[in-house]
């Protein structure tokens, strides 16, 4: 996985402003959030905005709201770790 330290350089230095540390909690693989100190919007519209990164990321999500917030687990698309695998057996 991309280190969330050089993707946030990068899009930094594109000039794009983060909201959240998506590729910290990507790297995680489970995070718990608890809504109005990790994030202030509704709950639902979090997973929705959850639920693109991770499809820009290439990673499938399974959110669950809890009493306090949410929680949010990633995992790789099995598309993704197939070619990634086929590019290293090429290598």
């Amino acid at each position: 996985m991309t280190d969330w330290r050089t993707e946030l350089a990068r899009l930094t230095a594109a000039g794009v402003t983060v909201r959240y540390p998506w590729a910290a909690w990507f790297d995680a693989g489970s995070v718990s959030l608890e809504r109005g100190l990790d994030y202030h919007c509704d709950t639902a519209r979090l997973q929705r905005t959850a639920w693109m990164a991770a499809s820009r990321a290439q990673l499938r999500i399974r959110s669950k709201t809890t009493e306090s917030g949410v929680t949010l687990t990633f995992w790789p698309r099995v598309e993704a770790v197939q070619e990634q695998a086929a590019e290293e057996h090429a290598a």
